[in-house]
């Protein structure tokens, strides 16, 4: 017998008795694999299905509201929150149904809604946007500068967002509505040294205007004052 064939046949010898040792090991990776591929497909599978449903429900969602529909825009949308809580679809859906709500001053069914925006999303521009009409609708409705207090303290959080702008000039409004013109005064200063303010033209003319408004209505109050 030649040393070629001793050598494959201790080769060979040496993989059955790696095999017969290893062979359960080889077995369960194997199977371990394939129970991965199927999972993975089948994930595939569920995240295009899921895909596919939440964007039929925003579509008869945008339908009903097309529609004039109450009751089937809220459907959509109450499915939406339930099954795709963190799609931003959601998020769109429920925003505007807050909306509907404010237009139809029931400021309760539109806090409801904004409340959930503000905790269930994960898309941070439309969470800043749940947060400002929040404070927006809270300021609207509140008769006193006490009252005010909390939402102005929440336009504190926006200034750090794109909303900065938007807070502010709300801020201002809001003080200058309580005859507190030198807070609002503060406030509209922090806007004028805005970058925004420089490249929008439009949003410039706007400020103006709440700022000459503002000083004429702190003019009319020093004269006041000073005539009794």
């Amino acid at each position: 017998m030649s040393s070629h064939q001793l050598s494959h046949d201790t080769i060979s010898d040496q993989f059955t008795q790696w095999f017969a040792k290893y062979r359960y090991y080889l077995v369960l990776s194997v199977f371990l694999i394939c129970a991965l591929l199927i999972w993975q497909q089948k994930n595939q599978i569920m995240r295009q299905e899921a895909s596919e449903q939440v964007a039929e429900y925003y579509y008869e969602y945008l339908r009903a509201c097309q529609r004039d529909d109450d009751a089937s825009s809220v459907h959509y949308m109450t499915l939406l929150k339930k099954q795709h809580p963190d799609h931003a679809y959601s998020a769109l859906a429920t925003l505007n149904q807050a909306a509907d709500y404010i237009e139809e001053t029931q400021y309760n069914l539109a806090q409801k809604e904004l409340n959930w925006v503000k905790e269930h999303c994960n898309i941070e521009f439309l969470r800043d946007l749940a947060n400002y009409k929040i404070a927006e609708l809270g300021l609207v409705t509140s008769k006193t500068l006490s009252d005010s207090s909390e939402y102005l303290h929440e336009l504190a959080h926006l200034k750090n967002t794109q909303f900065k702008d938007l807070a502010l000039l709300l801020e201002a409004k809001t003080y200058a509505n309580q005859h507190a013109y030198s807070e609002a005064q503060r406030a509209y200063t922090e806007i004028f040294k805005s970058e925004n303010l420089k490249n929008d033209p439009a949003f410039r003319a706007l400020i103006i205007d709440h700022f000459h408004d503002l000083m004429l209505h702190n003019h009319h109050t020093h004269e006041e004052g000073a005539s009794l």
